[in-house]
């Protein structure tokens, strides 16, 4: 099963490679753009997907090093990515502008630095049907561009959300996030830490008298989650009942619980012999060899 723990090291690793690989991407926007006539029509076209990319190299980088659990973590090393990159962006702007590579040492001067942005936004710096956009139409402009970028780069969280919570195979290099219930038992009067203890044992002998479940809302759910090539193969376990008060009760007794194909098998034995024994049929989708 993959490790919850988030090694330091690696995440360091992964805010460098995503932070240069969002330097590299902010200077060639700023590059490409400044090298169009018809800049003020493309920056703001041309914003979310500066954003994007961020977000999906810091989506990739972090799942590579899987470092992917930590969302949190995940989302500060992809907006402080995004945040250098369009302050490289601009760097490579002023640069471009005065015609000197040797400006780029702006870099290290973030005061000097806004002092020529400020300058910029006074003067203009490009025309739209002959007016030139300067002051608070400039600076509209601007925050326009810079909240596409960021919004965009917002984006790696719902990537981050869902890899966080899904094994991952390193045979196939995927995760797995399609769960298939295999088996459903009657939940009874059975204390849930004895059931529990059973389940992470894998002692699913345990489980050969148990009725099938007649009701969902009265149950112990288990639910197998696949990677492609099939190598890994976890086990979900859930009881879920009503209580006297009328509450949805569900309980997590096992997450994520590595398990092999000969374990799945009996589980659906189980379960199926339970079943006819009851008279019912087949209810639950069969997993691929």
């Amino acid at each position: 099963m993959p490790s919850r723990s988030t090694s330091s090291l690696a995440l360091v690793l992964a805010a460098v490679l995503t932070i240069g690989a969002a330097i590299v991407v902010g200077a060639a926007y700023s590059l490409i753009l400044d090298s169009i006539s018809f800049i003020n029509i493309i920056t703001l076209a041309a914003a979310p997907g500066f954003g994007w990319l961020v977000a999906s190299t810091s989506v990739n980088v972090l799942r590579t090093l899987r470092v992917h659990h930590d969302v949190r973590a995940g989302m500060a090393i992809t907006m402080l990515a995004a945040t250098l990159g369009f302050y490289t962006s601009w760097v490579v702007h002023v640069a471009f502008l005065a015609g000197d590579s040797a400006m780029l040492e702006i870099a290290l001067h973030p005061s000097e630095l806004w002092r020529v942005i400020v300058a910029i936004n006074h003067a203009g710096s490009w025309k739209i049907s002959g007016t030139t956009p300067k002051g608070t139409t400039l600076w509209i402009l601007w925050l326009a561009e810079a909240g596409l970028i960021f919004r965009f780069a917002w984006t790696a969280k719902a990537d981050l959300a869902v890899i966080a919570v899904h094994p991952y195979c390193p045979q196939c290099r995927n995760w797995v996030a399609h769960p298939t219930p295999i088996a459903s038992f009657a939940l009874g009067e059975e204390e849930l830490p004895d059931v529990a203890t059973h389940v992470h044992e894998r002692d699913w002998d345990y489980f050969a008298d148990f009725a099938p479940a007649p009701h969902e809302d009265r149950a112990y759910t288990f639910t197998v989650e696949q990677c492609p090539c099939g190598m890994l193969e976890t086990l979900d376990v859930e009881a879920t009942w009503v209580s006297p008060e009328g509450r949805n009760v569900c309980r997590q007794l096992a997450k994520q619980l590595p398990i092999g194909h000969e374990d799945v098998a009996r589980i659906r034995g189980l379960a199926s012999s339970r079943r006819a024994a009851a008279g019912e049929s087949e209810s639950f989708a069969a997993i691929p060899e």
